[in-house]
């Protein structure tokens, strides 16, 4: 778990300081994600959820998304991250992820239904089709090394795998700032 973590934030320290400015304009967006999750650790099952995401793409290759998500076994996630572009064939931007995500979900036990919270990072792999410069659609799969490490009945232990599999299918629609002025009657000025 401790490797993960460490890999999961190096990736996005790297990415951070070897992101390079280029001319498009930088502007935030927001949009939907519908996701299948595999579990793969201690805990078992799949199903499918939805997310909200908000975010900043940088004017180069950074986007900082923050996702909102519900998913299986009634599973709340708040997880902020960062995608890399690091291939851009066309109108598809090709990203990795990094990132750390807090959870809350509800397990069945066989005495009963316990609520644990846990925390941990993600990483992921996805592709972007650029639809105009307002929009794009895009998949992607994310890898989650979850621990739930507090659960509400001393009947269950602290520390469970809820590593899982995600694969999403998502929106994004970006907000543009010269849309924005323009409307409000200022302009830019070339100097």
């Amino acid at each position: 778990m401790k490797i993960a973590q460490w890999v999961t934030f190096g990736l996005i320290a790297t990415l951070g300081m070897s992101a390079s400015a280029e001319a498009e304009e930088a502007r935030p967006y927001w949009g939907f994600q519908l996701t299948y999750t595999d579990y793969q650790g201690d805990l078992t099952g799949s199903g499918l959820g939805f997310g909200i995401l908000g975010g900043y793409k940088s004017g180069g290759r950074l986007s900082i998304p923050l996702q909102l998500a519900y998913g299986p076994n009634s599973t709340y996630i708040v997880n902020p991250g960062l995608d890399y572009i690091f291939w851009k064939p066309g109108p598809i931007e090709t990203y990795i992820h990094g990132g750390y995500g807090w959870y809350a979900t509800e397990v069945k036990f066989s005495f009963g239904d316990v609520k644990m919270r846990g925390s941990g990072p993600d990483v992921g792999l996805g592709a972007d089709l650029v639809q105009n410069p307002g929009a794009t659609i895009g998949m992607g799969v994310v890898c989650r090394f979850v621990r739930y490490t507090q659960a509400d009945d001393s009947r269950v232990q602290n520390d469970i795998n809820g590593r899982q599999i995600d694969v999403y299918i998502r929106w994004k629609i970006f907000f543009d700032s010269r849309t924005r002025s323009s409307e409000s009657g200022t302009t830019k000025s070339s100097e």
